[in-house]
């Protein structure tokens, strides 16, 4: 379901200038996806958003005029990336093709298309009445609604901030890096101006005048995912997928629609890693009968088929029909007959890269002996989490994945378990030395 923030406000300070900022991570790509919007009716209107080719878009009308409709030349595919987007409107710039401007991650965005005439209205001014000013679809719908995660959203209703209000070049790193504490008054957001999710699911104004956003539409789900520390989520552009599986919350849901007899990977993470402790939770959430599936850790080389790269993979091997679990490492069973795993069962994932070894949990218990000696089989590899199933079409499975942003799904765990890396929000005891797959996780 699209998720939907927005409010009506009152009339704006000034109908000539403008600006938002937010920093965004896209969850998919080939779909038309609206972010920002204002909307009065189909003469007074605004739109931001990502188009099915993967460029930005911004249309603005107002009095049935067209002020506005411009595209980046620049395409946004990565969904690993959190890009800080930041858009400017002043209608009172003496050069035309400056009275809408885009930032992305601090560089100005080369456009085509139309631009506003001198101090022209916007149809992006939030007014009084019936007008919605929306954030994550359309403003007079939930149509192609944006899917992915925000966070430090802010429009200034009046003034026309540059981008460095917002970030700045990290001088060593040459990183775009988030401000998060933007030197602007609360005065200065304007008649309608907001700062939202700056720390929490919540469409609470942070800027001090209480021009709160509510959710008309889905759900608003937290996560520790956020600009200065990206964590993993399922790929969703892989490419053994097909139309077998399908991603949600941030790609962190997949259900398999189980169309295939084989065991390639459908789902696995968006990085990896060369060397470290990582530990991650994956919730079997919903099964169908008589379904096969593994779900484990996947050692990269050559390609991703598994029946092509046996010593690739190591997991969990079980079915839905209550038979005794195996554990299948690299090329053949290495432990038979362990307890099986119900709907609603939490799988832990443990694997030490330096040391070779790798130990499963289940709700937060040992399952089975750790497993050793697996050096050579890491070497040259790059580690990532993973999970496949098999059966014939129409048994499904679905798999809610905590790699440390604190939710199976839209539930946030029930009880954090102790994690002394301090990175992430897991179910259970993370196990000492271990720590999310996250950036900070990368570079502990």
């Amino acid at each position: 379901m699209a998720t939907k923030l927005a409010r009506t406000g009152t009339s704006s300070t000034n109908a000539t200038k403008f600006t938002w900022s937010a920093w965004v991570k896209k969850s998919s790509t080939g779909t038309t996806q609206n972010f920002l919007a204002n909307y009065l009716n189909g003469d007074n209107e605004a739109q931001l958003r990502f188009l099915d080719n993967e460029k930005l878009y911004y249309y603005d009308k107002d009095g049935g005029d067209l002020q506005a409709e411009v595209t980046t030349t620049a395409v946004y595919r990565d969904c690993n990336a959190w890009y800080h987007i930041c858009l400017i409107g002043d209608t009172t710039d003496g050069t035309q093709g400056d009275r809408i401007q885009l930032y992305v991650n601090g560089v100005r965005q080369t456009m085509t298309g139309t631009y506003p005439d001198a101090n022209d209205s916007l149809g992006m001014k939030v007014a009084t009445g019936t007008n919605q000013h929306a954030i994550g679809t359309a403003g007079n719908s939930t149509s192609n609604p944006f899917s992915g995660v925000m966070s430090h959203v802010h429009y200034v209703d009046g003034i026309d901030y540059p981008a460095t209000t917002f970030g700045s070049t990290d001088a060593t790193t040459g990183e775009w890096k988030i401000n998060t504490s933007p030197s602007i008054t609360t005065a200065n957001y304007g008649n309608n101006g907001y700062f939202i999710l700056k720390d929490t699911n919540s469409g609470t104004d942070q800027s001090g005048n209480s021009h709160n956003l509510t959710v008309t539409s889905g759900t608003l789900t937290k996560t520790e995912d956020c600009p200065s520390n990206v964590f993993a989520t399922w790929y969703a552009d892989s490419f053994d997928k097909g139309n077998q599986v399908s991603f949600s919350n941030g790609n962190t849901t997949t259900v398999d629609a189980g169309n295939t007899s084989d065991y390639d990977p459908k789902a696995w993470t968006t990085f990896g890693a060369n060397a470290g402790k990582y530990y991650c939770e994956m919730k079997l959430t919903a099964f169908a009968t008589n379904r096969s599936y593994r779900a484990g850790v996947w050692f990269t080389e050559g390609n991703f088929s598994h029946e092509a790269n046996a010593n690739c993979f190591s997991g969990v091997k079980y079915t839905t029909t209550g038979d005794a679990v195996t554990i299948y490492s690299f090329g053949s069973d290495v432990q038979s007959s362990l307890a099986s795993f119900s709907a609603g069962d939490i799988l832990g994932v443990a694997v030490d890269i330096d040391n070779g070894t790798i130990q499963y949990y289940r709700n937060g218990a040992t399952y089975g002996s750790q497993i050793t000696g697996l050096s050579s089989n890491f070497s040259g590899k790059s580690m990532m989490f993973c999970h496949t199933g098999e059966a014939g079409a129409g048994r499904t499975f679905t798999v809610d994945a905590n790699f440390g942003n604190g939710y199976f799904g839209t539930t946030a765990v029930s009880s954090a378990g102790t994690n002394a890396s301090g990175i992430g929000i897991f179910e259970y005891d993370v196990p000492s030395g271990y720590t999310a797959l996250s950036t900070k996780g990368l570079n502990e």
